[in-house]
């Protein structure tokens, strides 16, 4: 494989990546905003599905972060093409050298904005555990997740979990 094809692999996997990232921080985030009622946030009945829907829901949860939420919206729009540029229909770019030059930096372009977001969307964790510590510093030990609670058997990583569980209680 040439080393264009490598760097152009390469940059879509932290494309990927950064999208995933953002995503999974947008989840923690609300289920912490739920949890520590941040500006008086109740979490939906029924979980929000999709990242669209997940998107609004964290504007819900912060209505003063309506830029971020639009800039999240685009790079979930961006996202989902990018899902798809490989497909040959769509991808057909790929085919020529001038083609993937384009389309890598592209993605360089996207990486630079979804790590910017994703810096923000850490730092808005950051905040409500270090606010939640201030005022409860217990509480933020006391919460049970079941999606988090996922074990491994005969793992170091599950023995080492345990035994933080352990000095826990």
């Amino acid at each position: 494989m040439r080393a264009q094809d490598k760097d152009l692999l390469s940059q879509y996997g932290e494309a990927m990546f950064y999208s995933h990232l953002i995503e999974d921080l947008l989840k923690m985030i609300l289920r912490d905003a739920a949890f520590f009622r941040v500006n008086g946030y109740e979490a939906p009945i029924t979980a929000p599905r999709t990242l669209e829907d997940i998107i609004d829901e964290f504007g819900r949860a912060f209505p003063d972060a309506r830029s971020l939420v639009g800039d999240l919206q685009r790079l979930r729009k961006i996202r989902n093409k990018l899902t798809h540029a490989f497909v040959s229909q769509v991808g057909s770019d790929l085919l020529t050298e001038e083609g993937r030059d384009q389309i890598h930096a592209m993605l360089e372009h996207y990486v630079r904005h979804a790590s910017n977001r994703r810096q923000i969307l850490g730092a808005t964790f950051e905040a409500i555990v270090k606010k939640a510590a201030a005022t409860d510093f217990t509480r933020t030990f006391d919460r049970e997740d079941e999606a988090f609670n996922a074990r491994v058997a005969k793992s170091d990583i599950q023995k080492l979990l345990d035994e933080l569980d352990k000095k826990r209680g």
